[in-house]
């Protein structure tokens, strides 16, 4: 993840369309790494109703520019606005607004879709399992979050700026702990890869500013208690990540790299996501190209056309390279969230799991036991 500078106690005042205008709202958000500390920097200990409403009334901009392509007028108050232009910088030409359109449409139609199923669901399809459990929790809820039914011009009623929208609701209520947990389930994971996938651009700092304001309520909002069946809470360590390779080990013969690299795709067995731009630059490295098929096939091909020129260990090495990025991503979260680390733990154990098939591959590949052929048959 990229660094991020700390920002101070801002003020924020900006009429938002149907939103009262922002409180004296202290975003007191830390934003650069969780381990770091700043004297400037107050701690995360107001959470007065002014304070809600200014962070609920961020959250719901936040949502409004991830639900929907940023136009001329928002761009505008953005710009105007100190705190969401200096963390934003967005584009107030037409062609910068064209540009971003663009950029739009690659990163949540192509390379990085914010919805919840692909990265919590073993299917990882829009519209999945964690799609109906999201829509049947507003449902449970809907006497207190009542979110918009912007979900109909959406692929999905998952997507992540509705779940900005319900967690807005549950801060201006005090309740803020209501939502966290569905939204910590996969929100980090989602916009660590949206911040990779646009590092200097408008909606990587958007991903950023997400997260760092999601980090912010997380800290404030008193923990629900509740443990995730099979991982107890708490840290997780290298030894239940051991336990859980050797599952895949088990259930994956040695040359199988179809059942390998589809393990790999899966965000929520994986603990990354590794786009189609990403799977290009492995291929780029090694001075090949990929065809436009799935993510897997993608990776499938990759390793397939590595193996071509006795170059797999290279690319393994580029992978755990990865792999160790994303773990300090996940550990910037877990130091972030304050008493929710425990939503944090299967992402972490994923991301060892992953670490440790790649070492196991690497290891094959330096004895000459890791094979491509039967895997393309």
């Amino acid at each position: 993840m990229q660094q991020r500078d700390q920002t101070q106690q801002v003020g924020v005042h900006r009429d938002h369309d149907s939103h009262a205008a922002y409180s004296l709202y202290d975003a007191n958000v830390h934003t650069g790494r969780a381990s770091e500390s700043s004297e400037s920097s107050a701690p995360d200990t107001t959470d007065d109703e002014a304070f809600r409403a200014g962070r609920a009334a961020l959250l719901d901009t936040l949502a409004d520019l991830l639900l929907r392509e940023l136009d001329a007028p928002l761009a505008e108050r953005l710009a105007a606005d100190p705190f969401l232009a200096r963390a934003l910088d967005p584009p107030t030409t037409a062609h910068g607004l064209r540009q971003l359109r663009a950029d739009y449409a690659r990163l949540f139609l192509i390379e990085a879709p914010p919805y919840a199923a692909l990265y919590r669901d073993a299917a990882a399809v829009i519209g999945g399992e964690s799609a109906r459990q999201w829509s049947d929790f507003l449902h449970t809820h809907q006497g207190r979050l009542q979110v918009a039914p912007e979900h109909e011009r959406l692929a999905s009623p998952d997507h992540l700026g509705l779940y900005l929208r319900a967690l807005a609701q549950a801060e201006r209520l005090g309740a803020a702990s209501l939502v966290m947990r569905e939204v910590l389930s996969w929100a980090p994971l989602y916009l660590t890869a949206l911040e990779r996938e646009d590092p200097r651009g408008f909606y990587g700092r958007l991903a950023g500013l997400v997260a760092a304001t999601l980090q912010a309520s997380a800290r404030l909002a008193p923990s629900d208690g509740a443990e995730l069946a099979g991982d107890g809470g708490g840290t997780v360590g290298a030894a239940d990540a051991s336990a859980n390779m050797q599952d895949v080990v088990e259930a994956q013969p040695d040359d199988d790299l179809r059942l390998i690299t589809r393990m790999l795709c899966i965000p929520a067995t994986s603990g990354w996501f590794l786009s189609k731009r990403e799977m290009r630059r492995q291929a780029q490295a090694l001075g090949a190209n990929v065809g436009l098929v799935t993510r897997a096939q993608m990776l499938e091909q990759v390793f397939a056309l590595s193996g071509l020129d006795g170059r797999t260990g290279d690319l393994l090495v580029g992978l755990r390279a990865l792999a160790e990025e994303w773990q300090a991503a996940c550990q910037e979260w877990i130091e972030a969230v304050g008493s929710w680390q425990d939503v944090l733990a299967p992402w972490r154990r994923h991301l060892y799991a992953t670490q440790a098939i790649l070492n196991r591959l690497h290891e094959q590949t330096r004895t000459e036991t890791f094979g491509t052929s039967s895997a393309l048959e």
